[in-house]
């Protein structure tokens, strides 16, 4: 007589995009700045400033089949990832709901560096090539899933 194989179960769990957004957005603060400034210069002002290494990716990101410049770079002693996008191309926008930013920065890990995030903001609104910086919430952005790179 065959023996009898019992069938294990597969349990399968159901994740919400909200769960998911929430988890990736935990630890991310967002600034969005206006500058005249071409990709490549705004992010050698901030390598100088913030004394950075951003480099951009081989890959641009894509929306729509326009390209966006990407730019990122890791602190590993404080465990930041910075990421630079540039919002605006000749004609379109990344991120349509910040059509009046022309950058993008986005900083993982800066929760436990609350007083660093708080001092670059101040910093980059005192530079003159930079019109203005804010802060914003990726929740409250309808297209906060093309954060996600």
């Amino acid at each position: 007589m065959a023996a009898k194989i019992s069938k294990q179960r597969i349990q399968r769990f159901k994740i919400s995009h909200e769960e998911l957004f929430a988890e990736y957005f935990e630890d991310m603060k967002c600034l969005a700045c206006v500058s005249t400034l071409q990709p490549f210069q705004f992010v050698h002002l901030l390598n100088m400033l913030l004394d950075l290494d951003l480099r951009q990716e081989v890959q641009f990101v894509e929306k729509d089949d326009k390209l966006f410049k990407v730019f990122t770079d890791v602190d590993e002693v404080r465990s930041i990832h910075y990421t630079i996008i540039a919002n605006r191309n000749k004609t379109d926008f990344y991120l349509s709901e910040l059509n009046n930013s022309d950058y993008i920065i986005l900083m993982n890990g800066m929760n436990l560096h609350l007083d660093l995030f708080l001092h670059t903001q101040e910093f980059l609104k005192r530079q003159r090539q930079i019109s203005y910086t804010y802060s914003f919430d990726p929740f409250k952005l309808k297209s906060k899933d093309y954060l996600i790179l």
